[in-house]
């Protein structure tokens, strides 16, 4: 049977490589990525740096009333040399320094403010004469680390005590600023003879009601002035919206809607300017520019160093940020906060090598052995785009088929069983990022069955399933926006020693779950309680760690950041853990922050839910409450309930100013096949548990089949 397939298999790449005529090749479907969105997709793994006067004030974010002289290594020498090798040999492309945060103090001896400035200049750092962007630079030349810089548009220092930020002339003050850091600093770059920054950061944040009114145009000509290569970070509406010229916007990435280092899925690395905000404009598949969504997180609960605690494992970098970022095509940028020293500490240096070597080891190579077959039943549009380039290692060959099919598959036979738990797929995006809907099956016991199925695929998706033996692999394309571009399949094994946390379920001993998914909160509210239940208890003591997690909403601006350890003692269930509420004046909208659990000692496990979502609503501008209506696709197929707000179970509309959790529950005989808006017939989500954070009434249609 085995050789009678093999013989199949020939006679179809065969015809596939021969009998279809040449075709002219695909067209675009725009937008389309440019050469700086393409360089960090080729080099995705980026360090930020948040390093500066919070450091030193154990804050998150300042107030602009920091004395200058708080700034105050012990030592005379901040090692950034430690810094960027340290972050090139765990593989880095490129580190971003916060050279001015919220607070307003400048790392370089800016001149922007004459009268009075705030800058390591006004330290004791080297009597005086101190400049941290000189020394990265230098670093990074040394090292050959690309180099970029975040620069605050919101500047506390000058809104409260320097006098430059409530006036018309901050524009001018700011991009003063911005010519000071882009005409002078960054890694030589020996190809363009100059010194190059990479990407620029202008974080949305704002501290007041009424901010300036940023000249996002202005400051963008200056970027590409004097960096014309660097990829430009804004998140803002109004960055958006000025920055666009006729079909280009001059914006190159912007927030991927959490601080968790994660990418959204579906993830549509496209935009559109009709949105209430920055967010509703991002991930549209049928967006009208391409901007490359970023995702970020730190390697500790909080962005500065402050304590030092909770440092993220080894474990949890690559199995909830690498695969949820990079592995879902956007580049992460991981958060690595030197301390109080001006050094990134062992303990931080042991678990970013030890992440690093987790990468190293399971990508090294596809499994896929030289020599295996590639075909497609669906054809090729001819030898330039047959099957096979997508073993061939070249980036810029793919499949496709003839005419302008977007549904269709490609099969390859490995010659022999291999063992592997990731498949990795990518579509040709210089073209136009396409896939909406695939599967992978894999062949095993002279069977097709399924590994993994999913959405989107942009530059590149890394499907983790459980690890298989198998003789073959089959993609299938369920749905596209255009005709599908298929340039590289792989195949890897999770490297020893690495492995997901184990998700415990009902019945288990010692399962610990938090009490709720979601909470909605006020800022008025002081605090907010969350409740961590442990289930069927069958030791004297049970401990779990439990921490605060960014999410849009960010520590010390809406809760004040909190860890600690909770302890089951014999005989408790239940565990109440407390999170300070800030009532900020800002009116920003509501925003929301994660609570999490970890870490449960020996015998305990933790179940699928391991989080509570905490929703706070802005009081300065409350959400207008939308009206959620739930649809079947059928009678007998299955029902449709909301989990949160926690609705009657036989509800079918509701108004909620927080967002809508619903689940569909198929009957005995269907299977459950997607969300869908039941007016526009737009696909939301594959998923039975969906979350709808829109902004307009809508109707929520869950769709069903038979099996």
């Amino acid at each position: 049977m085995k050789k009678l397939f093999s013989c199949i298999m020939a006679v179809l790449a065969a015809v596939s490589a021969t009998a279809v005529a040449e075709e002219a090749p695909p067209a675009p479907l725009y937008p389309l990525p440019n050469q700086r969105q393409m360089y960090y997709l080729h080099n995705p793994n980026a360090a930020f740096i948040h390093y500066g006067m919070n450091t030193y004030t154990d804050k998150e974010w300042g107030n602009g009333f920091e004395e200058a002289l708080l700034f105050d290594p012990p030592c005379d020498t901040i090692n950034t040399d430690q810094w960027v090798s340290l972050l090139k040999e765990c593989g880095f492309d490129r580190v971003i320094l916060t050279c001015k945060h919220h607070d307003g103090f400048c790392l370089w001896p800016s001149k922007a403010n004459k009268e009075a400035p705030h800058t390591i200049a006004q330290t004791t750092y080297q009597n005086g004469q101190g400049d941290l962007l000189e020394q990265l630079s230098q670093s990074c030349t040394k090292y050959g680390l690309d180099m970029g810089v975040y620069l605050s548009p919101w500047d506390a220092y000058e809104e409260h005590v320097g006098g430059h930020y409530n006036n018309a002339l901050y524009n001018d003050f700011y991009d003063e600023q911005l010519i000071e850091v882009l005409s002078k600093y960054g890694r030589y770059n020996p190809e363009l003879g100059r010194r190059e920054i990479v990407e620029i950061w202008l974080d949305g944040a704002t501290g007041t009601n009424s901010p300036p009114v940023y000249d996002f145009d202005r400051f963008t000509e200056t970027m590409r002035k004097y960096q014309p290569t660097a990829f430009i970070w804004i998140d803002a509406l109004p960055g958006f919206i000025e920055c666009v010229s006729g079909d280009t916007c001059k914006v190159d990435g912007a927030w991927a809607m959490n601080e968790a280092g994660q990418a959204p899925y579906p993830c549509w690395n496209k935009m559109s300017l009709d949105g209430k905000n920055a967010n509703d404009c991002k991930n549209r598949p049928e967006g009208d520019y391409f901007l490359l969504l970023e995702a970020d997180v730190s390697v500790r609960s909080g962005w500065f160093y402050g304590d030092g605690s909770n440092l993220k494992s080894a474990e949890d970098l690559f199995n909830e940020r690498y695969m949820k970022s990079i592995g879902r095509g956007i580049p992460l940028i991981l958060n690595v906060p030197p301390d109080k020293n001006g050094l990134i500490t062992e303990e931080y240096a042991a678990e970013l090598r030890k992440y690093r070597g987790y990468i190293d080891s399971t990508f090294a190579a596809t499994l896929i052995p030289q020599g295996s077959k590639a075909y497609s039943p669906d054809g090729s549009r001819g030898k330039s785009y047959l099957p096979e380039k997508v073993l061939d290692g070249n980036y810029d060959t793919y499949w496709c088929m003839p005419g302008d099919k977007t549904e269709g598959s490609i099969e390859i036979e490995f010659g022999k069983e291999i063992e592997f738990d990731i498949v990795e797929i990518q579509e040709y995006i210089p073209l136009g990022q396409r896939i909406s809907g695939w599967k992978v099956e894999v062949k095993s016991g002279g069977q097709w069955l399924p590994f993994a199925v999913g959405s989107t695929v942009g530059y590149q998706y890394l499907a983790k399933g459980n690890p298989v033996s198998a003789t073959g692999l089959k993609l299938t394309i369920t749905s596209s926006l255009a005709l599908p571009l298929i340039n590289n399949i792989a195949v890897y094994k999770t490297c020893a020693g690495l492995s997901a946390q184990t998700i415990g379920k009902e019945g288990d001993d010692n399962l610990i779950v938090m009490q709720k998914e979601y909470i909605a909160a006020s800022e008025t509210d002081t605090a907010v309680n969350v409740t961590v239940e442990l289930h069927n208890p069958v030791s004297d003591k049970v401990t779990v760690n439990i921490a605060t997690l960014p999410g849009t909403g960010v520590q010390g601006k809406v809760y004040q950041d909190k860890s600690g350890v909770l302890t089951f003692e014999k005989g408790e269930t239940q565990k109440s853990f407390s999170v300070e509420i800030i009532d900020n004046t800002n009116n920003e909208g509501a925003k929301d922050f994660y609570v999490v659990i970890s870490s449960p000692s020996e015998g305990a496990v933790i179940g699928a839910r391991n989080m509570t979502r905490v929703w706070v609503d802005d009081d300065e501008n409350p959400a207008p409450g939308y009206e959620i209506t739930l649809t079947t696709s059928g009678k007998s197929g299955g029902k449709a309930i909301f989990l949160v707000p926690e609705a009657d179970k036989g509800a079918k509309k509701i108004k909620t100013n927080v967002p809508a959790q619903v689940e569909a529950i198929p009957s005995d005989g269907y299977d459950f096949c997607g969300w869908t808006d039941a007016k526009s017939g737009e696909k939301l989500s594959d998923t039975p548990r969906y979350i709808y954070e829109g902004f307009k009434n809508i109707t929520l249609k869950a769709l069903f089949k038979k099996k």
